[in-house]
């Protein structure tokens, strides 16, 4: 029997694997996915397809070690032969720690190999890592460098973290104008997307511009609905998994409470219906 046969051989038992620990779980994703890999309804599908599917399988829970030790493995073959969508994922295991081990030091080594190839996703990983000094020092002008790559390919997220140095006057010099420009571009990126990752934290600082009139005239109304919409998208980005959309959800719940008592008091007083009456 051949090496090719034995590979093949080999996967299928590991994808039996993952099938049979998460059957009758909450795994369904997860469970699906793999059944579907085994059957020849999914034959057309490489290694790397299943594997990219089951790393976005069931986000909201902590990954099965089944499903990880499948991952390294295709993702190990994917980086021998030079795949960025293969080095910048196995970068995400770690980053994340749903794979059940966290560390940032393995992220970026992932980040730093992937990002080579001109990829734009693997720049903008590397933008937060230096951004918020994940196992590293903060640094502001490498996380510029990287956000600003990834943004001018297109990646959604960089564009709006690029607004935030502008914001804060992080490397380059503050800008309230330029952060108002980049935050409506990434506004406009997403299409209104509602399976946008990132759409809740795009309205949450659009809510921040006209609630705090940055590079613009303050405007509440605006900002409340700003933050309305961002209150739904986080409740999505929730349920999908994302470990920080708690925190901005009571942001911008407690933004509404304070934006409408603000607007409650600038409502005129309609003494005429007081007369109707």
């Amino acid at each position: 029997m051949n090496s090719k046969v034995n590979l093949i051989i080999s996967f299928a038992e590991m994808l039996q694997k993952i099938a049979n620990e998460t059957k009758d779980t909450e795994y369904t994703q997860t469970f699906g996915t793999a059944v579907k890999a085994l059957s020849s309804e999914d034959g057309d599908k490489t290694i790397f397809d299943v594997a990219y599917a089951l790393h976005e399988c069931d986000s909201d829970k902590a990954m099965p070690e089944s499903v990880f030790e499948y991952l390294k493995t295709v993702y190990q073959i994917g980086i021998d032969e030079g795949n960025p969508v293969c080095m910048n994922n196995m970068g995400s295991l770690y980053y994340t720690g749903r794979c059940g081990e966290q560390s940032y030091k393995k992220a970026r080594e992932y980040y730093e190999m992937a990002v080579k190839s001109g990829y734009p996703l693997p720049a903008e990983n590397l933008g937060y890592v230096y951004y918020y000094g994940r196992d590293t020092e903060v640094d502001y002008e490498k996380a510029y460098r990287y956000f600003t790559m990834a943004a001018l390919q297109g990646q959604t997220e960089a564009t709006y973290k690029v607004g935030d140095m502008y914001r804060y006057g992080y490397y380059v010099d503050k800008s309230p104008a330029v952060a108002y420009v980049l935050y409506h571009k990434a506004y406009g990126m997403t299409d209104d997307d509602k399976d946008c990752d990132c759409l809740g934290n795009i309205m949450k600082r659009l809510g921040d511009v006209y609630a705090e009139g940055i590079g613009c005239d303050i405007d509440l109304k605006t900002a409340l609905v700003y933050y309305q919409n961002a209150e739904v998208q986080f409740y999505r980005q929730i349920e999908r998994g994302d470990p920080y959309a708690p925190k901005d959800l009571d942001h911008v719940i407690k933004m509404q409470t304070k934006l409408r008592k603000l607007i409650t008091k600038q409502l005129p007083p309609l003494s005429w219906k007081d007369k109707e009456q």
